[in-house]
């Protein structure tokens, strides 16, 4: 069976890292399908595809077509509008359904839907990523409320923290392969950093994962965050602002030198996931080098041996990335786009524009 991951048009990056935690699992990626349009994709052969994300947005909140078939590890009830747009009979056709969170776990089992908690495979991904051996060095600040600096954080940690953020520039909310390959370099950054503080949940878990201490400072008001934090509240050192005035340095430490557990029961669904994966021959055993070369490079036939000047573009279902050329002949293309991590397993077309 072929194999799809989502693509996005979101201004959070942790969408696409969940993404990258399915394609590092996968033997091949055929397509890229936008998760906030999958009702209307229509696709020919059928295709597996993890429903590993927040379920849905956008105006179309029908489920997928028949064609895809579901992997339910990590799906997140994000709009409780979508039970009443064809969900519930999906997820009832397809139970026992595999969730991201105790939150999406009870509310289908309110509506007769059987469910359990697996968590999100982020919290796996360090599994299928090669960390460089070096020291860790530095403190991030991941999206950190600004209010919480000195009066939650240690004044010490602010002065020598690095500040980055999970917001996509708005020149590449709609470029898959860059979004891809930012979302990598969060990924490594964090896994070498000595200490990450953040209020994002595809940040916290891959840091857990690839052994980075983490500090989570989570405001209810951004994305339902109580409901998509429930659960993981036994793994991970989660503090809500709203519901603290002030941290002292020793609580802080506190929770900066928490060791997380991932609990038996989701090593477990874990284990079932990648006994599925091999049953239709999309697991991988590969494991992804975190640092690499800078870029990708396609080649094709050059049709009707056409002329330069034209642009060129990489493409794998929703995903279209307009490629650098590196070299044209009247026989061949060779174009380049920014490398990102389990980007040799995408089938990538490259094309005339």
């Amino acid at each position: 069976m072929k194999f799809a991951v989502f693509g996005y048009e979101t201004n959070n990056l942790g969408d696409d890292i969940q993404s990258l935690a399915a394609a590092l699992h996968a033997s091949a990626v055929d397509r890229v399908v936008l998760r906030d349009a999958i009702g209307a994709t229509e696709i020919d052969e059928p295709h597996g595809l993890i429903l590993n994300s927040w379920m849905s947005r956008g105006p179309d909140l029908r489920p997928p077509p028949p064609n895809f078939a579901p992997i339910t590890f990590g799906f997140c009830l994000g709009n409780d509008d979508i039970l009443e747009h064809g969900w519930l009979d999906y997820l009832r056709a397809h139970q026992p359904i595999g969730c991201r969170d105790q939150y999406t776990v009870g509310a289908l089992e309110a509506h007769g839907v059987a469910a359990f908690w697996t968590g999100c495979l982020t919290l796996f991904i360090g599994r299928r990523i090669e960390r460089p051996a070096k020291p860790r060095e530095g403190v991030l600040f991941v999206d950190v409320a600004k209010a919480a600096e000195g009066r939650v954080i240690p004044e010490e940690l602010c002065r020598r923290a690095e500040r980055i953020s999970t917001y996509p520039p708005p020149a590449i909310i709609g470029d898959q392969i860059e979004r891809y390959a930012m979302a990598s370099r969060l990924l490594a950054r964090v896994s070498s950093a000595e200490l990450v503080v953040t209020r994002r949940l595809h940040i916290a878990l891959p840091c857990i994962s690839l052994g980075t201490p983490v500090v989570i400072l989570a405001e209810a008001r951004y994305g339902k965050a109580r409901r998509r934090y429930q659960g993981f509240e036994e793994i991970l050192p989660i503090t809500f602002l709203d519901d603290v005035e002030r941290l002292s340095e020793e609580q802080f430490a506190d929770l900066a030198t928490h060791k997380p557990i991932i609990p038996a029961a989701l090593e477990t669904h874990y284990a079932s996931l990648l006994e599925r994966l091999t049953k239709i021959d999309r697991l991988s055993a590969a494991v992804e080098p975190l640092e690499g070369p800078s870029s990708i490079e396609r080649r094709a036939p050059n049709p009707d041996r056409a002329a330069r000047p034209r642009d060129v573009v990489l493409s794998c279902g929703s995903l279209c990335h307009r490629a650098r050329v590196t070299n044209w002949s009247d026989r061949q293309i060779r174009a380049e786009a920014p490398r990102f991590l389990g980007a040799d397993r995408f089938d990538m077309t490259l094309a005339l524009a």
